[in-house]
């Protein structure tokens, strides 16, 4: 018997009995999922030649660390990508620059926590490979997906960005080529590619 059906008969019989409670009912939720085959997407971008700062920042250092992105993004630092956890002391923060700024970056670091104390633990030469999608930012596992196709080609991601609908993954120098290509065998890439974002390659 349907449920809404059910509870109008109980109803019923409940107001002939005198009892003027309502009854009870169960609610019934609907989960849908929606997954393909191999994964649509609108392409992938490639950005090579750059440069991962890894800092540990405690906490009194945040203001320090934020004042320091503002200015090299005054004085010209294109700030491919940031990102970071918390750490029971404040921040594991990393950003992304293009390998040409880095001596750049290292000044502006020393020049706001001095030399040795803006907590740099490594300096990474990598490549970013980023792609978005239809409804990638309603839907669960794309990130998952990638690094699965990643580890089938024993390619090691440096890191793995979610941002809204995009997915951006940081990369050994080198690898962005060869980890399209192992992408390309899980995600669909549409015939009418999108068109090319300013300063990135697409395959």
């Amino acid at each position: 018997m349907q449920p809404l059906k059910a509870a109008l008969i109980s109803l019923e019989k409940g107001l002939l009995d005198g009892n003027t409670k309502p009854p009870l009912v169960n609610d019934l939720e609907t989960t849908a999922a929606y997954w393909e085959a191999r994964i649509k997407t609108y392409g992938f971008h490639r950005a090579p030649d750059l440069c991962l700062f890894e800092l540990a920042v405690d906490s009194l250092m945040i203001p320090l660390f934020g004042r320091a992105l503002c200015l090299m993004g005054e004085e010209g630092v294109p700030l491919v990508l940031t990102f970071s956890s918390v750490t029971p002391e404040g921040l594991a923060a990393c950003f992304v620059v293009p390998r040409l700024f880095e001596g750049r970056v290292r000044d502006r670091l020393q020049k706001e926590f001095g030399p040795g104390g803006d907590g740099t633990r490594r300096v990474l030469a990598v490549d970013v490979v980023f792609f978005y999608g239809p409804h990638f930012g309603d839907r669960f596992g794309i990130a998952e997906a990638a690094v699965k196709a990643l580890a089938g080609s024993a390619i090691r991601a440096v890191a793995t960005i979610c941002s809204g609908s995009c997915v951006y993954i940081v990369l050994p120098e080198g690898r962005s080529e060869e980890a399209v290509r192992a992408l390309s065998e899980t995600f669909e890439i549409p015939k009418a590619s999108s068109q090319k974002a300013h300063g990135v390659k697409q395959l």
